[in-house]
């Protein structure tokens, strides 16, 4: 795309390593942001009938293959950090932060120190210095 022609275009930034991840597990449930942002996810369930029974192994589907095409992007000094199921989960009768979760989709400061480990063994990995 656009941005990848500008990085490889820059002399600066053309060996740049570039680290993106996988997500991990995300639960819908009534946890949104607050004033009234959120939840996303179990109200687009809800909007197109989807039984709440199917809500955890629906999510749980879309994010594995969303990992799937992560992995197999193959692009030039892109590493792939793998953070799905690294988090604990939220159950779906949870309705406000959990131990790795503020809401449906964000981590709690609990959680980002979880993934910030995961995302530091694979810098190091690359980046030893």
């Amino acid at each position: 795309g656009e941005i990848s022609r500008r990085v490889q275009a820059s002399r600066v930034n053309r060996d740049a390593p570039l680290f993106i991840h996988t997500y991990d597990f995300a639960t819908p449930r009534e946890a949104g942001f607050g004033f009234g942002r959120g939840p996303w996810l179990c109200r687009a369930f809800e909007a197109h009938n989807i039984p709440r029974m199917r809500w955890v192994p629906l999510m749980d589907e879309l994010l594995s293959r969303l990992r799937a095409l992560v992995l197999d992007l193959a692009l030039p000094n892109v590493h792939v950090i793998d953070t799905l199921g690294t988090l604990q989960r939220a159950d779906i009768t949870d309705t406000g932060e959990t131990l790795h979760w503020v809401n449906e989709i964000h981590p709690s400061a609990e959680g980002y120190r979880v993934l910030a480990q995961a995302w530091k063994r694979e810098i190091e990995s690359v980046l030893p210095d």
